[in-house]
């Protein structure tokens, strides 16, 4: 002790509290308050003075945090006023941003607002809190000119607009430490009543917390308190980032005097060694009784797994207030948890935050406020319509809420019009005038914005709705829906402050951003006898026995602000600044956790919540490392049979595992016949999890792929996509001939529309020609007649076509296609002076403009097989580099010619496409149109110009309703605009891309059907007719590849799956 101060720390948190509550008992008096407990995690509050409690007089103890205390001497000192609150704040600083934008220091300063708050918080937590002392700051730093003058500019904005417009009974955090460490004022006269201070558990002290714990320290015996996951080098490993704070308090009490646990732990010797120098176990090391990872292949069996073993904790006697739940990614998780562990029947609490659209109170708000910024969509509409917060019709609620519903969820999203015009009168008139009260708050000035947006909410009876709540909100769920209402009101208090004494520029976009990322507090709650679930922050320091830690990903853990590389640097360049250290205060938290408990359970997800791959947590490499940690299985006797296969793949003994498998039979839990398809499915898992090619991974034999694939004819350039992209599809589709049934559609198919319309114009082009290959010049034409022939090519199309639909969307669809083709006479979908999707001319009318404008490029033939023959397979021969000779066959969808000033002649195919393609896909070898019908053009070219031929290069031509008419790069221009050559464009079409459909063609033939090598967007998995069976290992792919390469095994892997691209070896390099 020194100075009547004392420093302790230990890696148990229950034995650190117990000593220091000990201690100040003995130093305090019996006096109401005479304790005051300065505490770290808000969220401990009521749980410290309930320990204290149970075996002292509870009111001798007062528990609060600096902010509070530091709040309180500053009333004393100056005149009573109240903290500036922080959504008030955050409209301050808003405003500063837009104003310093509006100086062009920064365009659209204001997205990068939350980044400002921080460096501003950041500023003034280190003491700078003038002007004047942070435009010296930057001064003096590593910042350029314009950076510097940048932050100081958007410091003074916000500082005078603090003291300018909020007044002087309005304080901020830094003004009060500011007066407070300058004043002379006694902190014993200010807590007279206080005899001794504890400080639990800050380990990141700001400057100004530094400085006042010092002046507590000269005014009373202070108690400091620091869990340390090792005591022995206290600032060293997972402590690392207590280091500043351990420097500070041992300069006021001291070195730390350690409690230790009543008895030796397996996780707090494993905490102490996570991120020191100490070796790591031997590979065969167990890992204590007390620690297990179990590994779930989705979140919802994550959840369940838990669920089943806290259930089964409970059954065994164990009281819930020892069972601590974490989750880092807990605003994803907890509707998840709170569903699945209320079907268990565990009583359990959550405590976090909800983003504002994830109650319906947040949600309608956030509709209604988009409504008054944009024009009205139709997926707005429809989730008003089933919000039960919102009333349609006033207080008979006439309007069906369904219909409105249904109907605004088939039409596309911005044609609210069509949807006025299909719904019934009463249903129509409710909507418009809504729509007409948002567009009145989108023209209210700065003064009168709030007030208008309070009357949109009340044009659906949004308030009295929640009042309807609020008076019966027994439920938790009620209580939050109170609550995010509650939280809307008081940002828009706060943009009404600041807009009432600064005005606003654009008022209902201002009003649109300050509700963005909007975050929900949850209502207080008992913890009580049920099982508390929280977040990492929450869970320091906190009293439990059994900790589970939920979602250990990299995703979620530790999480890093993704801040901009300027403030980065910004960051950097001023050495009196820093970010917190996001990965060291994870570490941190996670190994006080570890060192607290006496069992820890973590589990990890394989995939998100939306199916998107997870990696675990580097923290669990790092306890691996120190523990000899891995994924453990279920217990088979309890499990249910859909997780059986998946908890298997961790029993690497195959004899051990099978024997499982056959008590998990004897339980009950699936037959004998049963367990034996298990034992199958389990020594293929066993195989897959490998990632050598095995007979598991669909590897057959080259006579077996003879027989089943048949009479082959030439391969088409949609059949190399297909084995491209995933060997195990194009083998259940391609060869086995197992595809999804036909579904029944309502309205007519995208792919289907797409055909169409290409149909169309092959027709309409052929039209004008005696024969293929006579080029057609449109610009010959009169504009009148081929308008007439297009749309009369249309209705031919049409009746010829199995398209058969007569609802609102294929109308809908013909007028994008035809709106202003020829004249309203003839043409009945010419439209009636309403925008179309805010156009009002076509696809169609905007295509001729595109070819009746473009004279270079003449177009010549449409539709024509590969080989220019009358052939149905249009096959050609592509050779390899290595001579060999692969057949491709197919059709073109266009050939054009271009004649140059010197006599020679250009080619160009264009491939017409519904959608924007990605280039990279064929050039880095998923596709292989193009190339494809850009070799077959450039041979009949070749044989019909000789000489006179100069080049040939293939586009992508987008034709997409109702607007898009674009013809992307050629592949020649996007190389050349990626640095490549002539010769790099030759190499790419002469030997890569027939090296490539060579090596597709020998995995086929070898029968290489393994699973995709790609990434699952990029292989198409989503929309898989064989998602659901494949067992693709996207985790593993480049180690298949890795061993691919090594063993030489068949096989395609395009370029786009490995490190690197084709583009990397252009200028000259070797591919």
């Amino acid at each position: 002790m020194a100075n009547g101060c004392d420093f302790l720390t230990s890696p148990s948190f229950d034995e650190l509290q117990s000593e220091v509550f000990e201690r100040v008992a003995e130093q305090a008096g019996d006096e109401p308050a005479s304790i005051l407990y300065i505490e770290n995690n808000d969220h401990r509050t009521d749980e410290v003075a309930d320990a204290w409690a149970e075996n002292h007089e509870p009111l001798r103890l007062r528990v609060t945090d600096f902010n509070t205390v530091i709040g309180e001497c500053y009333e004393r000192i100056a005149d009573p006023s109240s903290l500036l609150d922080a959504l008030t704040r955050r409209r301050l600083i808003d405003r500063a941003l837009r104003t310093v934008a509006d100086r062009g220091l920064l365009d659209d300063a204001h997205l990068y607002r939350d980044h400002f708050t921080d460096l501003i918080t950041e500023l003034e937590g280190e003491g700078y809190h003038s002007p004047e002392s942070v435009r010296t700051l930057v001064a003096d730093s590593q910042l350029s000119p314009g950076t510097a003058d940048l932050v100081a500019s958007v410091y003074e904005e916000f500082y005078e607009l603090r003291r300018e417009g909020v007044g002087d009974d309005v304080y901020t955090l830094s003004e009060a430490y500011r007066t407070v460490l300058d004043s002379g004022a006694s902190l014993t006269e200010i807590f007279p009543h206080v005899d001794v201070v504890v400080i639990s558990g800050f380990y990141d002290l700001s400057h100004h917390e530094k400085s006042f714990l010092q002046r507590l320290a000269t005014a009373f015996p202070v108690c400091i308190s620091l869990p340390l996951a090792d005591t022995e080098t206290p600032s060293g490993g997972a402590n690392q980032i207590t280091a500043d704070a351990m420097e500070t308090y041992q300069a006021i009490a001291g070195p730390p005097t350690t409690v230790s646990p009543d008895s030796p732990s397996s996780l707090i010797e494993a905490a102490g060694k996570l991120y020191t120098p100490t070796p790591g176990v031997d590979e065969d090391t167990a890992p204590p009784d007390q620690l297990q990872w179990y590994s779930a292949p989705t979140p919802d069996r994550e959840v369940r797994q838990v669920a089943r073993r806290v259930r089964g904790q409970l059954a065994d006697s164990a009281d819930p207030n020892d069972i601590l739940v974490v989750i880092p990614g807990l605003i994803s998780y907890q509707e998840q948890v709170a569903d699945v562990f209320e079907a268990a029947g565990i009583q359990s609490v959550g405590f976090a935050n909800k983003l504002l659209y994830q109650t319906y109170a947040g949600r309608a708000m956030l509709d209604l406020a988009e409504l008054c910024v944009d024009d009205p969509r139709t997926d707005t509409v429809a989730r008003l319509a089933t919000n039960p917060l919102v009333t349609l019709g006033g207080a008979t609620d006439d309007v069906d809420r369904s219909a409105v519903a249904d109907l605004a969820r088939r039409l596309p999203t911005v044609d609210t019009n069509r949807l006025l015009e299909e719904l019934d009168d009463a249903s129509a008139e409710v909507l418009e005038n809504l729509f007409q009260v948002a567009d009145d708050a989108e023209a209210a000035e700065a003064d009168d914005v709030v007030e208008a947006v309070h009357t949109v909410f009340e044009t659906v009876d949004l308030s009295e709705n929640v009042d309807s709540i609020e008076e019966d909100a027994a439920s938790f769920d009620a209580r939050m829906e109170v609550a995010s209402y509650n939280r809307v009101e008081r940002v828009l208090d706060a943009v009404e402050f600041v807009a009432e004494r600064f005005g606003m520029d654009e008022p209902i976009e201002e009003v649109a951003d300050a509700l963005e990322k909007v975050r929900v507090p949850p209502p207080s709650q008992s913890t009580q006898d049920v099982v508390e679930i929280v977040g990492p922050r929450d869970a320091y320091m906190q009293s439990y026995s059994h900790l589970y830690f939920v979602g250990l990903t990299e995703q979620d853990f530790p999480v890093e602000k993704d801040r901009p590389l300027f403030f980065e640097r910004l960051f950097d360049d001023i050495p009196d600044l820093s970010f917190t250290d996001d990965r060291a205060e994870a570490r941190y938290q996670f190994a006080t956790l570890l060192s607290g408990a006496e069992s820890v359970y973590i589990t990890t997800p394989e995939t998100s919540f939306d199916d998107d791959d997870l990696l675990e947590s580097s923290i669990l490499d790092e306890l691996a490392r120190v523990a000899g940690l891995e994924p453990t299985a279920d217990d088979l006797g309890n499990a249910v049979p859909e997780d059986v296969q998946r908890a298997l793949r961790h029993h690497r003994d195959r004899e051990a595992r099978e024997e499982s498998v056959m008590y998990a039979a004897d339980s009950g839990v699936f037959s004998r016949q049963q367990a034996e398809r298990v034992v199958a499915g389990a020594r293929c898992a066993e195989s897959r999890a490998d990632a050598g090619l095995s007979a598991h991974d669909a590897q057959l034999d080259p006579e077996l792929v003879s027989e089943l694939h048949g009479e082959r004819g030439p391969y088409s350039p949609t059949q190399l996509k297909d084995y491209a992209q995933c060997g195990y599809a194009y083998y259940m589709k391609r060869i086995l001939g197992i595809e999804a049934p036909d579904e029944f559609h309502l309205e007519p198919q995208k792919v289907d529309l797409g055909s169409l319309v290409h149909d169309i114009f092959e027709e309409f082009y052929r039209g004008l020609q005696d024969d293929h290959g006579d080029p057609v010049v449109l610009s010959e034409y009169d504009r009148e007649l081929l308008e007439e022939q297009l749309l009369e090519q249309t209705r031919d199309s049409l009746a010829d076509s199995d398209i058969d639909f007569d609802d609102v969307f294929y109308k809908r669809w013909l007028e994008q296609l035809l709106a202003g083709l020829a004249t309203p006479d003839v043409n009945e979908y010419f439209g009636d002076g309403q925008p179309h999707q805010g156009i009002d001319r076509g696809l169609f009318v905007r295509f001729l403009d595109a070819e009746h404008d473009d004279n270079d490029d003449v177009p010549a033939w449409f539709e024509v097989p590969m080989d220019f023959s009358d052939s149905e397979e249009g096959e050609i021969t592509v050779t390899t580099p290595d001579g060999r000779e692969i057949s491709v066959g197919g059709f073109i969808d266009r050939v054009s010619l271009r004649e140059q000033d010197d006599g020679t002649i250009e080619g160009l195919v264009h491939d017409y496409k519904t959608s924007d393609p990605e280039t990279i896909q064929t050039i880095d070898g998923i596709e292989f149109q193009l190339p494809l019908y850009t070799l077959a053009t450039r041979a009949e070219l070749a044989a019909r110009y000789e000489d006179t031929l100069a080049d040939v290069d293939g586009e992508f031509y987008v034709t997409e309703p109702p607007t898009e008419i674009t013809r992307k790069w050629s592949l020649r221009y996007y190389l050349e605009r990626n640095d490549g050559t002539d010769e790099d464009y030759e190499r790419f079409l002469t030997e890569t891309v027939p090296s490539r459909v060579g090596e597709i063609a020998e995995g086929i033939e070898n029968g290489a059907f393994q699973t995709t090598t790609l990434s699952p967007k990029e292989a198409g998995c989503r929309y898989c007719d064989y998602r659901d069976i494949c067992d693709v290992r996207h985790h593993q792919r480049q180690e298949i590849i890795q061993e691919m390469d090594r063993s030489g095994s068949s096989g395609y892997i395009p370029q786009r799956a490995r490190d690197g691209s084709f583009l990397d070896t252009l200028g000259g390099a070797d591919e």
